[in-house]
């Protein structure tokens, strides 16, 4: 037949599934993301707004006058950047939060029947400033120098099994894809393109640190092996998920992520933290589907916890659909640190 003669087939596994193989049109033509699902499914262009979530191709020529377009980046682009908080005599209007700080008035429904949901105590009245002054101080009363040392100096056969541990994505990148629950769960997040406006791009990337420093701590910790502790581990080794409070510059995240790794966990070991730098280091090197991967990963754990799911709502969700559309060069820069 047809299908015969174009080399199209088909084959009935033991399984049950169906194998269809059909030959590319240009054969060795390569189609990037197919993984991306939220990407294939989404709309093509980006509308001016709304500015997070973009649905159509309305107002498209003033597209792009307050969204970083994939393909630029500024050549002045620098990570060190300091941030400027908004003084008593001009009071903020509103309390925001979560990705890029989008959302308002969200922890407060929940506070009250979860109180271990966040260390910040009220969120929705807590601006940008006070939610970092409070964590530097909740970190300097949590960290306990007994056991710090104790970690340091005593390193038992647990110890020796993490540091030596190597994880699936260092010894096949490639392999490390989403779970089939996790493809579902990418089916069932919204078919939107989300962007960025380009004062919050640098925001988001060093989102992304935080994110996965607190990931591959608990995936080492673990040993590849998912734990009732690991929504524990990832949200109280981030600053984002624990405090609501995305660091300014790339050295800060890993300067909070080092100390929260050597203040809350069992295991506080400053060499250890090493060894979770370098993975990150990896990871991002690997580019975005490795990063999206792990972030997707990070949202399946999450919603499988009883009240650790909501951070989803605000931070995993529009990561995981952003960094499928986020460009290679941002990526590029985040790996340089430049």
């Amino acid at each position: 037949g047809i299908g015969y003669r174009l080399g199209i087939n088909a084959e009935y596994g033991n399984t049950g599934d169906i194998l269809i193989t059909i030959p590319k049109k240009t054969p060795g033509e390569d189609f990037p993301d197919l993984n991306m699902i939220s990407k294939l499914l989404a709309p093509k262009h980006a509308s001016k707004a709304p500015k997070i979530e973009v649905l159509s191709d309305e107002n498209k020529e003033n597209e792009g006058q307050n969204i970083l377009d994939p393909n630029e980046i500024p050549e002045d682009f620098t990570w060190e950047w300091n941030q400027e908080y908004e003084t008593e005599e001009t009071p903020s209007v509103h309390v925001s939060y979560g990705f890029c700080g989008r959302y308002t008035n969200y922890y407060c429904r929940f506070m009250s029947e979860y109180p271990e949901l966040l260390d910040l105590p009220q969120p929705d009245q807590s601006p940008e400033r006070n939610r970092k002054q409070l964590l530097e101080e909740n970190l300097h009363n949590s960290f306990d120098l007994g056991q710090y040392i104790s970690d340091l100096i005593e390193i038992n056969e647990f110890a020796y099994q993490t540091m030596e541990y190597q994880p699936h994505y260092r010894r096949d990148p490639e392999t490390f894809s989403p779970s089939d629950d996790e493809q579902r769960l990418l089916c069932q997040l919204p078919r939107v393109r989300v962007a960025v406006e380009k004062p919050r791009l640098r925001s988001a990337l060093i989102g992304i640190v935080d994110l996965l420093f607190s990931f591959v701590y608990d995936n080492l910790i673990t040993c590849g092996e998912v734990s009732v502790e690991s929504p524990w581990n990832i949200v109280k080794l981030s600053s984002q998920l624990s405090f609501l409070y995305t660091p300014a510059t790339l050295k800060e995240c890993l300067t909070l992520s080092f100390a929260r790794a050597l203040s809350f966990p069992l295991y506080r070991n400053f060499e250890f933290c090493k060894r979770v730098l370098d993975d990150v280091k990896y990871i991002v090197d690997q580019g975005r589907p490795l990063i999206f991967k792990c972030l997707l990963r990070i949202f399946d754990i999450l919603r499988k916890h009883e009240f650790y799911y909501l951070h989803n709502n605000v931070f995993m969700k529009d990561y995981c659909l952003w960094i499928q559309f986020c460009s290679d060069k941002h990526i590029a820069k985040l790996k340089h640190g430049s």
